[in-house]
């Protein structure tokens, strides 16, 4: 039900021409796309095509439905702010028809294809709350590529925001992407919030208050608040990961 005090944790398999019906509900969620190609998320009639390591966002109250017309199945890691919304006893969930696809992509190849630049359209900037849905992997991991040849740091890590404020994507969750360089270890600073981390690629140990665990591509690891976390790289290639965290709740909170 829970991997941190807010947070829930799952994964979840479609096979080849299977689809989820469409539905909302009130937590927040996300999922990180494990393996698989083919299927795709509408949301509010928005095609997100899913790729391995893309973060595709289901806010709050929106409609989305999943379908598959790939040939292998596909898996994908669910995160959502479940139990801080079901304790809030806020938690509902509801079905409908299948959407109206009113776009053949997501805003991620167009609106939102560049770092920097938003959409001015009719000299008018969106309101939208989640106005981009898709953070394809390829861009982050070789925005991550381009930020560690310029820099000695041995890890490298970029946050995940709505483009048009800069804010969170949910205030409950804050995500982003780290890379730690082939050959290094590093120990994160002490932060109050709990964290999750799911690898993309590579492979390493992680090191909690003293405990250390082994990880390889596809798992996925969690870290309680408080506590000191060291990551070490042994390998000649780099570790790839992303991160989910309770930070800006924390935040709003004045906690953090």
């Amino acid at each position: 039900m829970q991997v941190t005090p807010s947070i829930y944790m799952g994964m979840q398999l479609i096979l080849p021409g299977e689809t989820a019906p469409n539905h909302r509900h009130t937590p927040n969620a996300v999922r990180i796309i494990v393996e698989g190609k083919g299927a795709y998320t509408t949301v509010n009639g928005e095609p997100c095509k899913m790729e391995r390591g893309d973060l595709i966002l289901t806010p709050s109250g929106m409609w989305h439905e999943h379908h598959h017309e790939g040939t292998e199945p596909i898996v994908w890691l669910d995160i959502l702010d479940l139990p801080l919304i079901y304790n809030l006893e806020g938690s509902w969930a509801i079905e409908s028809d299948l959407q109206r696809v009113h776009k053949t992509r997501d805003k991620s190849y167009s609106d939102y294809s560049a770092a920097g630049i938003v959409p001015n359209i009719g000299f008018k900037r969106t309101e939208n709350k989640t106005p981009m849905l898709r953070y394809p992997w390829a861009k982050t991991k070789s925005c991550l590529l381009e930020m560690a040849s310029d820099s000695s740091e041995s890890i490298i890590q970029v946050s995940y925001i709505d483009p048009e404020n800069g804010k969170s994507l949910f205030p409950s969750i804050g995500f982003g992407a780290l890379m730690i360089k082939n050959g290094q270890s590093t120990t994160l600073p002490d932060r109050t919030t709990p964290c999750i981390f799911h690898v993309l690629e590579g492979s390493g140990s992680m090191t909690v208050n003293n405990k250390t665990v082994n990880f390889t591509d596809k798992d996925t690891l969690s870290a309680p608040g408080y506590s000191k976390i060291e990551f070490k790289n042994s390998t000649e290639e780099p570790i790839f990961m992303l991160i989910a965290d309770e930070s800006p709740l924390h935040t709003h909170l004045n906690i953090f």
